[in-house]
């Protein structure tokens, strides 16, 4: 199975564009902030919208065009919504076994594969309980079940992992992995969090204000940043501006200096909060890499503290509780923040 996807799609807020190829088995994850596009997309390709221009083609199969619309119940396609929409008069079992009974399937062979999914997603002990027993992690899981077992030419998941506390997630995480590698068809992520789209996806495409801003393997896209939003999902400071010989200058004026020196034109730089250091004086010396600014927020961040400094841009600082404490800083406090040039990553805009 493969997708072939290039469309346009106009709504009041925004102008999504997609140009989007998939091959058979492969998982692409969609990332960006609210309102950049991602759920337009879904829906457009499960047919709950008409695109305005372009078309949408599984498998070789036209299913949007000028003048062409299938049907969403037609299209072979799995949608595993955020909000789940599992049929609540009927059993997990039931809700599972829908897809088949409505293709034809014998109502024994529809409940026998479905209880195999609730099974392999770990969910088989509930299968006579109503969706208002279930739990939102559990909820969840029987409807990736209930999507895998319509046996879809293309899966559609948005934010499998949303209603799951951290262990379950990990575990859904791991076990979804293993299902969508042996899934045939397409499948298509839609996600806010890091660890969906580092560890599921074979290719992310970041979507911002519609528009398609980058597409790379999870390792190049967290690697190399372009839209802030990726950026903190990834964990980086993100910068732009225009370098030459190893300096950025920033539109503020802000200057950022990195051991790339070769590079000329617009830029990136990237360097990691926990490589920023934090003073309550200037720092003596001569670094490289020193700006002046507020401390705006202070709060945990795992076993580090993640102070946000307002500069000429907004840096993300990870310290641990200990300088948090010797500093005496808190929201409003005077700081100076350096960065050593070996520690920022710059590369083409």
């Amino acid at each position: 199975m493969s997708l072939d996807a290039h469309f346009v799609v106009r709504r009041p807020a925004h102008t999504t564009t997609v140009d989007l190829d998939a091959g058979p088995g492969e998982i692409v994850g969609l990332i960006g902030p609210n309102g950049a596009g991602k759920s337009t997309t879904l829906r457009a390709l499960a047919g709950l919208l008409a695109v305005d221009s372009g078309e949408i083609a599984l498998d070789g199969r036209l299913l949007s065009g000028s003048d062409v619309h299938v049907p969403t119940h037609e299209r072979g396609v799995g949608f595993v919504f955020q909000d789940h929409l599992l049929f609540p008069h009927l059993t997990a079992l039931d809700n599972v076994a829908f897809g088949g009974r409505s293709r034809g399937t014998p109502r024994a062979e529809s409940r026998s594969r479905a209880a195999e999914w609730l099974t392999r997603l770990g969910v088989g002990g509930l299968a006579n309980r109503k969706p208002r027993e279930l739990s939102g992690g559990q909820a969840q899981r029987v409807a990736i079940a209930r999507a895998l077992a319509s046996e879809p030419r293309m899966l559609l998941l948005d934010e499998p992992t949303a209603s799951l506390d951290a262990s379950g997630a990990m575990t859904l995480r791991t076990q979804l992995r293993e299902h969508l590698r042996a899934f045939a068809g397409v499948s298509i992520v839609v996600t806010h969090t890091a660890l969906d789209a580092m560890v599921m996806t074979d290719r992310i495409i970041v979507l911002d204000a519609g528009d398609i801003v980058q597409i790379g393997t999870p390792t190049q896209v967290a690697a190399r940043p372009r839209t802030q939003h990726v950026a903190a999902l990834v964990g980086l400071n993100l910068v732009r501006g225009a370098a030459r010989a190893g300096a950025i200058t920033l539109p503020s004026g802000m200057t950022i200096v990195s051991s790339n020196g070769q590079l000329t034109g617009p830029a990136f730089a990237t360097f990691s909060p926990a490589t920023v250091s934090l003073y309550t004086s200037r720092p003596q010396g001569s670094p490289r890499n020193v700006w002046e600014g507020r401390v705006t927020s202070v709060a945990p961040h795992g076993d580090a503290v993640r102070v946000q400094v307002e500069s000429q841009a907004r840096l993300l600082v990870d310290i641990t509780p200990a300088a948090l404490a010797a500093l005496g800083l808190r929201s409003g406090s005077l700081v100076w923040a350096t960065v050593k040039a070996t520690e920022v990553t710059a590369y083409p805009a």
